[in-house]
């Protein structure tokens, strides 16, 4: 590394760690609130040694997340961005828009704890309309020489995406069947 004086060994990290929406409602009100929580322990197993590594003090612990509208099949070959169907309020970690995506996405960052990295916000839906939110994996997290990838997916039983079937049919440009990463990263809900 620049700057340091030491030759540094590069370690890479694999991790996995889970995300929940809540409650797990298929239907919301205009005015009610669906809650964001993820937890990351700082003492984590590596998936690729099979050992636990302390990630403590890692920077760059941050990561999109992404709603989108998915109502009118007519429109679906032009997914829009929904972040003015929400207002949000961030709890623990921080939000800020994603100037790459200001329309569909959102950065989140963790807030490291003495066990976990945190993230916990809530969202009040503003407009009707049927929605998919999606995590992110957290994929660029450094701490000195080392970098790691964080494998977010929902740990939510039912993550209603029969509401997909919107944009995945046969024939659709998106494919006919839901991606796998659509399965284990995706929330949908109807807003009415």
């Amino acid at each position: 590394m620049l700057g340091c004086g030491k030759i540094c060994h590069h370690d890479h990290y694999g991790f996995k760690a889970t995300a929940q929406f809540y409650p797990e409602n298929d239907s919301i009100a205009v005015g009610d609130t669906i809650w964001f929580t993820s937890s990351v322990p700082v003492k984590n197993t590596d998936t690729i040694s099979n050992q636990i590594i302390n990630y403590g003090g890692a920077s760059n612990f941050s990561t999109d997340i992404n709603f989108n509208s998915i109502e009118d099949p007519l429109k679906i070959s032009e997914i829009e961005g929904a972040i003015d169907s929400f207002s949000f309020i961030s709890m623990v970690g921080s939000l800020k828009e994603n100037p790459f995506e200001p329309k569909g996405s959102l950065a989140i960052s963790y807030s490291e704890g003495s066990v976990y990295y945190q993230n916990l916000f809530a969202f009040v839906a503003l407009k009707k309309g049927i929605y998919a939110v999606t995590v992110v994996d957290i994929e660029n997290s450094y701490k000195r020489c080392a970098k790691a990838y964080v494998s977010l997916t929902l740990s939510n039983i039912n993550k209603h995406q029969e509401f997909l079937k919107i944009t995945y049919y046969p024939g659709s440009p998106f494919g006919d069947t839901i991606p796998e990463i659509e399965q284990t990263h995706t929330y949908c809900f109807k807003v009415y």
